[in-house]
């Protein structure tokens, strides 16, 4: 009797004697780099196009049910590994395999973020069906992130193997680090499975049938739908307590206890502060003009949250009128007091001219140079912050005394 051989692909041209397939001898030559039993023919159930491996997937590590946070938030440790247990699927002559782990959508920013891979680990033992036992550990140069993080591949070492042989394959991501170092938080998982992952043996990346390979293969989930503890927190935005007027020194809102509260305009700081245990900040600013954007975040440890932010508006001043002194024909300067330091004082004559200004000095005096004018003239004198101003006060020229 003769054993049937079904030629899935042709690579190299390889010379094979003396193969025990199924307690049969038989010697062939062949341009392949996937043999196996037909199915129809020998009983035998027929490898799938590109899978090469039947396995399980099973997670541990310190990541396995969560990231942790230490020292206030600062510090993410912890280190997911995936064991992959399985057996060939068919027979292989001089094969160039790639183990691929499909990637959970919630990992994948992470993952396709620059230089990946150097948070990646892992071995790969391949045991014969005689017992002999090839054990390999990855180097950088055979780890690969394909399709924007959605797959990881490893280069395996070339292969030949009977049915009945086995491969036993840990692979480890320090995510604690990863995230440590591109400050990129893990989602919290989406669906109803908890970060699956499925992983299996196959000989082209380029045409994965995640389908295909899910029906050979048991993917797993992890233990827990909240892979990294410092998503929730960083989601968090602090509250701004409005209107924030121009005339404000301060500005307050809510946030996290304990978290460092950063006061921005145009990305430069303006304050910063601390939110108090009863989850609230004040935190002093310069005085800002109406219609600026003031952007408010929050660091709880675990990187800055998106901004809050308002829109400065004008506080309408009620300025009363200045006191001035008396004013005779013969002066030169016009003295009284205003409101507020740095407010501006304005003269203007009986026809709304202005004929002289000023500004409040920190004692709240003015002085301000204006022409003589005639006894019984009257002058209008008001005081203005730039927006707002005072009621007009009415002086009358007093005749000087001869």
């Amino acid at each position: 009797m003769k054993a049937t051989i079904k030629f899935k692909k042709t690579v190299t041209l390889v010379s094979v004697t003396t193969l025990a397939v199924l307690g049969l001898a038989t010697s062939l030559t062949a341009n392949t780099t996937a043999v196996q039993a037909d199915t129809t023919q020998q009983g035998q159930q027929e490898r799938a196009f590109n899978v090469y491996s039947r396995g399980d997937l099973v997670p541990s590590g310190s990541a396995a049910d969560g990231l942790t946070l230490q020292s206030n938030n600062t510090i993410t440790s912890g280190s997911l590994t995936l064991s992959y247990d399985a057996a060939t699927v068919g027979t292989a002559i001089n094969e160039d395999t790639q183990y691929v782990v499909q990637v959970p959508e919630e990992l994948q920013p992470l993952v396709n973020s620059a230089d990946f891979t150097q948070y990646i680990s892992g071995t790969y033992q391949f045991t014969g069906a005689d017992g002999s036992v090839e054990q390999h550990t990855y180097t950088q140069d055979e780890i690969h992130v394909l399709d924007n993080g959605a797959t990881l591949a490893f280069d395996n070492p070339e292969i030949t193997h009977l049915v009945g042989a086995s491969f036993d394959i840990d692979i480890s991501l320090d995510l604690g680090q990863a995230v440590m170092d591109t400050g990129m938080r893990i989602a919290n998982s989406q669906s109803d499975t908890n970060y699956h992952f499925l992983s299996a043996i196959i000989s082209d990346p380029s045409a994965i049938d995640w389908t295909l390979i899910g029906n050979y293969n048991a993917g797993t989930d992890l233990l827990t739908d909240k892979l990294d503890p410092g998503y929730d927190l960083i989601q968090v935005k602090p509250t701004i307590e409005e209107p924030v007027y121009d005339a404000a020194t301060e500005i307050s809102g809510t946030g996290t206890p304990g978290a460092a509260i950063e006061v921005t305009v145009n990305d430069e700081v303006i304050g910063t502060g601390t939110v108090n245990v009863s989850g609230i900040y004040h935190v002093t600013i310069p005085r800002q003009s109406s219609g600026i954007i003031i952007s408010v975040t929050q660091n709880t440890g675990v990187g800055k949250s998106e901004a809050t932010t308002a829109v400065v508006q004008h506080e309408t001043a009620d300025i009363p009128a200045p006191f001035v002194t008396n004013f005779y024909d013969n002066d030169t300067v016009l003295s009284g007091a205003g409101t507020t330091a740095g407010n501006q004082i304005v003269v203007l004559d009986a026809d709304d001219n202005q004929i002289g200004s000023g500004y409040v000095g920190p004692n709240l005096n003015f002085d301000i140079e204006v022409p003589s004018q005639k006894a019984f003239d009257i002058l209008y004198v008001y005081e203005t912050n730039g927006i707002d101003r005072s009621p007009n006060r009415t002086v009358i020229v007093r005749p000087a005394t001869k």
